[in-house]
């Protein structure tokens, strides 16, 4: 096979691969925020801007203001009865995603 018919297939298989890539899966929904993961031992990280963040960093820098707002609203003991109190948080920071963005700008502006 001459060079230039395997660059041409290679540009076929690269052109076919754009085309059929996956969806990007938003982080807990929001607009402008890509989830990255990558496999089990490693920590999933994501995209802002075109910056990399661990994700579990970014959760932890919310996560005291999850529990304070629970507490506030009065919710927290009912949460604590169910088994997936985690799950409200992905929503939680869906709804204060303008204050997830703040703080990846600070990040960024370091």
């Amino acid at each position: 096979m001459t060079k230039s018919k395997e660059w041409e297939q290679i540009k076929n298989l690269y052109s076919y691969l754009k085309q059929h890539e996956p969806p990007k899966k938003l982080w807990c929904g929001i607009e402008g925020i890509e989830f990255i993961y990558h496999n089990t031992w490693a920590d999933p990280e994501i995209k802002y801007k075109g910056h990399l963040f661990d994700c579990i960093d970014v959760e932890d820098y919310f996560w005291e203001d999850f529990i304070e707002e629970m507490k506030e609203q009065g919710t927290e003991e009912t949460m604590k009865n169910e088994t997936t109190f985690e799950n409200h948080f992905p929503d939680w920071l869906k709804n204060h995603s303008n204050d997830v963005k703040y703080y990846l700008d600070n990040l960024l502006m370091e």
